[in-house]
């Protein structure tokens, strides 16, 4: 029988909103009063998908704006809804990898990180394994299905973005974690992958424009997932879980991560003086004041326990906060200078 949206609202169900802004947390109770599309959109962990949707839909704009600058062919609208489409749900598909593969190597148990900021549906025992992994199937198949329909229509060339996207969806949980690999595997795939991927199988173009706005999109994401490792590397340095900021230790990554958030701001001026990229991207400009937030919070040492002024609902959050923040800034305005690009 389907419960109505009332019936949801009065148990307590998560809400759409949560899903999309927020890492919620939720017992039983508030998780069967749950609708099942809300649900799929907490397991994959929806709010960060922003990031993929700034790369896909951000090398669609500038390949427009190419064009109507006489520097490209035109950007096909069907593919480039594909591309966006197949990205997001690959993203959605890693993220339940993520948790399936920690959870089975037994990395997440206990009051592990992950945890504590957020629904794990496997490890709280709000899903039973098999349903857990019909979903990861039919995510992942949806993906699948996605990749096979832009290879019928773009042909086999597209294979030089698809076939290294696979491997590091596949296999970045273990072995690429593990084994330090991680962090560059995610600048990788969210910079040259999805940018020049993006721009080849829209348009079958690349251009020196698209690489550096690649630089610019692989950093957001490298900057998140540098914040989140640094916040529990000493959990995974206990796991044996030898990531990039375990290996260097946290002084040196935090100064990596301040270097990469800095890095943003002379790369997107320099690409707009030299005509890579037009001028209204400028608007990224205004995310300066959370990213000195966050270069200052890498200053000094993870707090051991939550600050005073910190919501308890987002620690143990710490660096990956403040770098989300940065991030969920920098990107969209860069959208809307693309777009403004396009439109002006």
């Amino acid at each position: 029988m389907t419960t109505s949206k009332a019936a949801l609202a009065a148990e307590g169900g998560l809400s759409l909103r949560e899903a999309l802004t927020a890492m919620p947390r939720a017992e039983q109770t508030r998780w069967d009063g749950t609708a099942l599309w809300i649900r799929w959109l907490v397991m994959i962990r929806a709010p960060v998908l922003v990031m993929t949707f700034s790369s896909a839909a951000g090398a669609g704009l500038l390949t427009l704006y190419e064009a109507q600058q006489g520097l490209g062919p035109y950007p096909h609208p069907m593919l480039w809804g594909l591309t966006i489409l197949g990205l997001l749900l690959a993203h959605a598909t890693n993220n339940l990898l993520n948790d399936a593969t920690d959870s089975h190597r037994g990395l997440d148990k206990g009051n592990y990180f992950r945890n504590r900021y957020g629904v794990h549906a496997l490890e709280q025992g709000l899903i039973s394994k098999a349903a857990f992994y019909r979903v990861l199937v039919i995510t992942g198949g949806a993906a699948a299905l996605v990749a096979v329909a832009l290879l019928a229509l773009r042909g086999p060339g597209l294979l030089w973005p698809l076939l290294p996207g696979a491997l590091c969806l596949l296999f970045y949980t273990w072995p690429m974690k593990q084994w330090g690999l991680g962090e560059g595997a995610v600048f990788w795939v969210w910079g040259p992958l999805m940018v020049l991927g993006t721009q080849y199988a829209i348009a079958e173009t690349l251009s020196l424009g698209g690489l550096i706005l690649s630089v610019l999109s692989g950093l957001g994401p490298s900057i998140v997932i540098f914040g989140k490792h640094i916040d529990k590397a000493d959990l995974d340095r206990e796991k044996a879980m030898r990531t990039l900021p375990v290996r260097l230790g946290e002084r040196a990554s935090r100064s990596v991560l301040a270097a990469f958030t800095v890095l943003q701001f002379p790369v997107l001026i320099l690409a707009c003086v030299t005509g890579h990229l037009p001028w209204p991207t400028l608007l990224a400009l205004l995310s300066l004041p959370s990213a000195w937030r966050l270069v200052r919070c890498t200053q000094a040492p993870r707090p051991e326990s939550r600050p005073v002024e910190v919501p308890e609902a987002q620690w143990p959050l710490w660096f990956v906060a403040y770098g989300f923040d940065q991030t969920r800034r920098f990107g969209p305005l860069l959208l809307l200078g693309l777009l403004l690009s396009t439109v002006l």
